[in-house]
């Protein structure tokens, strides 16, 4: 199903969901979304800054540079990559 977590994710913790991640905090560690295969599924957080992010089979590695964004982000797969962008942009898109 999907994961709701009202706080932080820390560096070493791991979320698995086979639905969406939605993290209302800072987003540190590890996050699996659509882990049965689902590319649909997307990790949303009010800080986005994951060691890694997958989003069913695809896989994202953060940038070695620390990028601070003032606004919430979300992480989908389109056209078989993993893009973030910022949330209220997804949100006009739908």
């Amino acid at each position: 199903g999907k994961i709701i977590v009202f706080g932080d994710v820390n560096i070493g913790a791991e979320l698995v969901a086979t639905g969406d991640i939605v993290v209302i905090g800072t987003l540190r560690g590890r996050a699996h979304a659509g882990s049965a295969g689902n590319e649909s599924s997307v990790v949303t957080a009010v800080m986005l800054s994951p060691q890694q992010l997958r989003i069913g089979a695809r896989m994202a590695i953060a940038p070695e540079e620390d990028v601070v964004m003032k606004y919430p982000e979300t992480a989908r797969v389109v056209n078989g990559e993993i893009i973030v962008m910022p949330l209220n942009e997804r949100l006009r898109q739908e």
